[in-house]
C-alpha cells in the first residue's frame, strides 16, 4: 500500500487542505457569491449557499468542490497559489485514469514537476483494488445464505473464476476476446435516448421565440437544410433550396419539442467499464438550456472536432413535413444550439482551463445553428470568468449564463471531461 495513491489520501488529506487554503485567500462573501451563482449541470453538485461555511465535509462533497472550483477562484487569489492547485487537481485526474500511456505518464510528471513530489503513484489509485473488495467480499457475501458463509463464499468464487477461465477458452477458440463485465448500458440503449413522446406536440415558432429563445428557427433550418441537401456555396453567392424543399419550409408553423436527452458516453479507457450518463436540458419550465460538445466532424472524435454549443430546444418537424424537407433519409431528433467559439489548442496557464465566448457573425449577431441529437455527446459545464470584479447581485444559477458572454470550460466536472478535454 505504500505504492499506492489512495484517492481517499488526496481527496480528505492533501486536496482539503489545498482548498482551504485558496478559501483562505479568496473574500469568503465574493467566493460563495461565485459558487452560488454557478450554472447547474447534471452530475455536479450544486452549493446553493456556497462553501467557505461548511463544515464537516465529506469526501463527495470536497470532490464536488474540486470539480468546479478553480474557475471561481481565478481572479480574486494570486495567480501562483492557483496555478499550485492546479497542478495538484492534474495529477489527481490523471492518477486515475485506469490505463497509462507515454503521454499521460509525461502528463503526470509535469503535474509533478509544477507542484512538488508525491512519490511514484505505481498502482494510480485505491479505486481498482476496491472493486475487489466489493466484488469478492461483498457480492460473494451476498450470495450465500448467511451460515457458515465463508466456506459458501470461498466455493462460490472458485465456481465464478471456473466459469471465466472456461468462457476466456472458449473465445478464444473462436478468435475472440471474453469480456466478463460488459458495458451495462451499451446493450440496452443507443449513445442517445429520449421519450418515445414530445413533451409539447405543438409548439408555434412565436412561441419557440419567447419560452426557448429560438430567434429564427426558419432561417437556421435553412442553413441546416442547405447543407443536409449538399447544395453548394459559393462566396457572394446566395444558395437557393428546390422549390419543393422551400415551400415545405414556408409552411412549417409549428415542430415538436422535448425538454432533455440522455446520453451514454463509453470509457475512453476500459471497453468493459460502464457507459457515463450525462443528461442536458432544454426546458423553458425549467428555465434551464444546458450547454453540450457537439462532434462537428462526422465519426471523428478528438478536441479539435468538437464545438461547444447552448441547447436551445430539442425538436421535431411535423411528420407532414419531414419527408419534404429532408426527403427519404430522414435524420433523428434536431437541436438549435447557440454556439461558442472553438476550444483553443491551450489551456490558460493559470486555472489549466479552457477559454470559450459567444460565437458571433462578421455583424455581431450571435451564431447559431441546427445540429442532430445524435451528434451532441455530452452536457459540459460552462463557468463564468468572473475575473477581478464582483459578481453582480441579482444574478443567480438560472440566468447566469445570460449575462456572461466569456466562459470557462470545466474539463474537471468528470473523469470523462478530462479526459476528452484535456
Amino acid at each position: 500500500m505504500k505504492l499506492t495513491l489512495p484517492d481517499i489520501r488526496f481527496v480528505q488529506g492533501v486536496g482539503k487542505h489545498a482548498v482551504a487554503w485558496l478559501i483562505a485567500l479568496a473574500p469568503a462573501q465574493e467566493l460563495d457569491a461565485r459558487v452560488r451563482r454557478l450554472p447547474t449541470t447534471h452530475g455536479l453538485r450544486h452549493f446553493s449557499n456556497g462553501i467557505s461555511g461548511l463544515s464537516k465535509i465529506s469526501g463527495t462533497e470536497h470532490e464536488a468542490i474540486f470539480a468546479q472550483i478553480l474557475g471561481c477562484f481565478h481572479g480574486i487569489v494570486p495567480d501562483d497559489a492557483v496555478r499550485a492547485v492546479t497542478a495538484l487537481f492534474d495529477f489527481f485526474h490523471i492518477a486515475q485514469f485506469e490505463c497509462q500511456s507515454d503521454n499521460t505518464l509525461d502528463g503526470l510528471g509535469e503535474a509533478l514537476s509544477r507542484f512538488h513530489s508525491l512519490k511514484n503513484p505505481d498502482n494510480y489509485n485505491t479505486k481498482a483494488t476496491e472493486r475487489l473488495h466489493i466484488d469478492l467480499a461483498k457480492y460473494a457475501f451476498r450470495s450465500t445464505n448467511k451460515r457458515d458463509f465463508v466456506e459458501q463464499m470461498c466455493s462460490g468464487l472458485e465456481r465464478r473464476e471456473s466459469v471465466f477461465w472456461f468462457a476466456t477458452c472458449l473465445a478464444w477458440q473462436n478468435s475472440r476476446v471474453f469480456d466478463a463485465c460488459l458495458s451495462q448500458f451499451s446493450s440496452a440503449h443507443g449513445p442517445v435516448v429520449l421519450a418515445k413522446e414530445p413533451d409539447c406536440r405543438r409548439v408555434m415558432l412565436g412561441a419557440l421565440r419567447i419560452s426557448y429563445g429560438v430567434q429564427d428557427l426558419k432561417a437556421d433550418l435553412f442553413n441546416s437544410l442547405i447543407d443536409w441537401h449538399r447544395i453548394k456555396r459559393h462566396r457572394g453567392y446566395q444558395p437557393h433550396l428546390s422549390n419543393d424543399v422551400q415551400h415545405a419550409l414556408d409552411r412549417l408553423a409549428d415542430v415538436r419539442t422535448w425538454n432533455h436527452a440522455k446520453f451514454y458516453t463509453p470509457d475512453l479507457q476500459t471497453e468493459a467499464a460502464p457507459d457515463t450518463l450525462s443528461i442536458a436540458y432544454a426546458s423553458p419550465t425549467r428555465r434551464r438550456f444546458d450547454p453540450v460538445l457537439v462532434n462537428v466532424q462526422g465519426d471523428e472524435w478528438s478536441q479539435r472536432c468538437v464545438r461547444i454549443g447552448r441547447l436551445q430546444a430539442i425538436f421535431k418537424v411535423p411528420m407532414a413535413l419531414e419527408q419534404p424537407l429532408f426527403g427519404h433519409h430522414l435524420p433523428s431528433h434536431l437541436a438549435s444550439v447557440v454556439w461558442y467559439t472553438a476550444i483553443p489548442s491551450q489551456p490558460n496557464r493559470v486555472n489549466g482551463m479552457f477559454h470559450v465566448e459567444l460565437a458571433r457573425s462578421t455583424n455581431g449577431a450571435i451564431q447559431t445553428g441546427i445540429v442532430e441529437v445524435l451528434n451532441i455527446r455530452r452536457a459540459c459545464q460552462l463557468i463564468p470568468k468572473f475575473g477581478r470584479d464582483k459578481v453582480d447581485k441579482p444574478l443567480h444559477s438560472g440566468n447566469i449564463m445570460d449575462a456572461y458572454s466569456s466562459f470557462y470550460v470545466d474539463n474537471r466536472g468528470h473523469k470523462d471531461a478530462y479526459r476528452s478535454i484535456y
